[in-house]
């Protein structure tokens, strides 16, 4: 079993993930927006092994916090009809990822804490093909949640802008700077037929 017992919950975007920096509570929440409704129950920072201390004098609460301490920690797991994802979410996922969530599974196995066969998978933002490589090979699912791209800022340009654009379009063809307007240092193209330097 793990150190404590599990703190199962529903798949919900609550914005408190123990254990996860912002970057990587970022990429599940994007998992869990696209995938949250295909899993019955989450679990978090689900610890596993651990050292477990022989000292006669110990109270069981300090043992069970010296295990905890020393313990290995899942991400997350995620049941689902039949299955237990062992999930290990990762910014750019590397081969370390890869070493986390197999030896989470193995760990898991040893101290079992449910009858479902379990599936190691890193969520993550993006992936290499090395990377991806390998986990196809040791039977891994990545899945990828790369960050939105924010949209371009569009506005509408006020009146003063929209003048003093027309301003200095004006000036540029009459050969003049308008002082103020984001143009200042260009040079405007000589008038049609008219000699270089004149």
């Amino acid at each position: 079993m793990p150190v404590y017992p599990l703190d199962l919950e529903a798949p919900a975007l609550t914005g408190r993930y123990p254990q996860m920096a912002k970057r990587d509570a970022d990429i599940w929440e994007r998992f869990l927006s696209s995938h949250g409704g295909e899993f019955e129950s989450v679990a978090y920072n689900v610890a596993l092994g651990g050292v477990i201390p022989q000292d006669e004098g110990i109270t069981e609460e300090d043992r069970l916090g010296w295990r905890y301490v020393t313990a290995k920690k899942i991400d997350a797991i995620a049941i689902r009809p039949g299955e237990c994802w062992i999930i290990e979410v990762k910014p750019n996922a590397s081969l370390s990822a890869i070493g986390q969530v197999l030896g989470y599974v193995l760990l898991a196995e040893q101290d079992r804490f449910t009858p479902l066969p379990f599936f190691p998978v890193i969520v993550t933002d993006n992936v290499d093909r090395d990377v991806r490589y390998v986990a196809e090979q040791l039977n891994i699912s990545i899945l990828v949640f790369p960050e939105a791209i924010p949209s371009p800022a569009i506005r509408e340009a006020t009146a003063e802008e929209k003048d003093a654009a027309y301003a200095q379009l004006v000036a540029t063809a009459q050969g003049v700077t308008v002082e103020g307007a984001g143009f200042e240092g260009l040079t405007p193209p000589a008038p049609p037929g008219a000699k270089p330097g004149t």
